[in-house]
């Protein structure tokens, strides 16, 4: 059995932003030509300036990837060269070497008004000793008199080939729609009780879908459908944010509930019956979850109050309850527990930085602003080692967004 993984995030753009690649002189177009994949493509401007997208990822020492796109010039015309480079960089983002050079040379991409494109697959070299991060890089050359490249379909594969298990389908929540699709049997949906099926979470036999006021657990056996419901409260579009299972999988945690609830709730979800074992009660709009390593406190940060519940997991109490200092904005909407446990990471709805509070006293430890004007939270998460909490950070533009960067801690 083989597993793909994808290490880029949003690349093929159907998000209608770059975010979370970062772009000079470039954007994302609707209805493209060609059209490549889905609705939206990234698009590098013609003209003598150069344009580019670029996109950060965590790697592993020791493995290798397979590099996928598609290009195509905009209109009729002299297309530009285009340089497709991955760099490898350590955790001081110094670049330790390339993984991949590529140049396609002036007036090698095809028509778009033809409504064709060139796909190029390309692997990359071994990830050396002391790398933590792969930088992809797609930067078109100015020149004169030549068209603009559509971007699109973009796949770092990361390939495990000696799986010991088997997986029969994928599934995929349909945002906006109260169905998920059944992947490779494309034409094979499961309807659900409501709509915005984002947050989804796969354990043992079973797919836990958080939408709307329930969970729908999908039984990956025989794709037959049960819901778990809890409470008159709306599940956020927060995609995976909202939803968190402990280190054994027993425990299923969702949060609930929009700004115009008098308060907000976490389900617990018991998943070796499939039973709802708790309602916990949190402040307004819950919209993030992290656990400690040991499972036993729960934390929840509520963004309309910029708060944070602090919950025992052995008994499903609410132990404590602090407000957030929102030096960098309001909206606390980011949420992580750092690996050794020793803080937790607090982060705003386009905050200009992110917050450190010390673990268990929750104390305020320090405001860490980001390096450069106008940058935004975008993300948050722990690198695939466990080893380190980074945070990504860019600009409020779509059409251009200079820089990003990630805070090792």
């Amino acid at each position: 059995m083989t597993l793909f993984q994808n290490l880029i995030v949003n690349g093929r753009f159907q998000l209608g932003e770059l975010s979370p690649w970062t772009g000079e002189n470039a954007c994302v177009i609707d209805a493209p030509c060609p059209i490549v994949a889905g609705q939206y493509s990234a698009a590098l401007k013609s003209g003598i300036q150069d344009a580019s997208i670029e996109q950060l990822v965590n790697v592993i020492q020791g493995e290798s990837y397979q590099l996928i796109l598609s290009l195509a010039s905009n209109q009729k015309g002299t297309s530009p060269s285009v340089l497709i480079d991955l760099e490898y960089l350590n955790s001081n983002f110094t670049v330790v070497e390339n993984g991949i050079e590529l140049v396609v040379e002036e007036g090698q991409l095809p028509n778009g008004k033809d409504g064709n494109f060139s796909t190029i697959i390309e692997d990359t070299t071994t990830v050396p000793q002391d790398v933590t991060f792969a930088r992809l890089k797609i930067r078109k050359i100015g020149s004169k008199n030549t068209t603009g490249v559509i971007v699109d379909n973009v796949i770092l594969n990361r390939v495990e080939t000696a799986l010991d298990f088997n997986i029969p389908c994928s599934y995929v929540g349909n945002t906006g729609e109260e169905s998920v699709s059944v992947i490779p049997n494309a034409e094979e949906t499961i309807e659900l009780i409501s709509g915005n099926p984002v947050a989804m979470q796969l354990i043992g036999n079973f797919v836990y879908v958080a939408n709307g006021s329930a969970i729908s657990v999908i039984d990956i056996t025989t794709n037959t459908l049960t819901d778990i419901a809890f409470l008159e409260l709306f599940i956020q579009y927060v995609y995976n944010r909202n939803i968190l299972t402990n280190s054994d999988q027993s425990k299923l945690y969702v949060c609930a509930g929009e700004s115009n609830d008098p308060e907000g709730i976490v389900a617990v979800i018991d998943t070796s019956s499939n039973t709802l074992e708790a309602l916990v009660t949190v402040g307004i709009e819950p919209v993030g979850l992290a656990l400690t390593s040991d499972d036993e406190t729960l934390y929840v940060v509520n963004k309309s109050e910029n708060t944070v519940s602090v919950i025992d997991t052995n008994d499903n109490t609410v132990t404590a309850s602090f407000t957030a200092t929102a030096i960098g904005g309001v909206n606390a909407t980011f949420l992580q527990v750092t690996p050794d446990d020793s803080k937790l990471i607090i982060g705003y709805d386009n905050g200009s930085c992110f917050e450190v509070y010390n673990i268990p006293d929750n104390t305020f430890n320090q405001s860490v602003e980001f390096p450069e004007f106008g940058l935004i939270m975008r993300s948050i998460g722990t690198s695939l080692d466990g080893t380190s909490i980074y945070i990504g950070a860019g600009s409020s533009s779509i059409i251009s967004d200079p820089s990003s960067f990630f805070f090792l801690l």
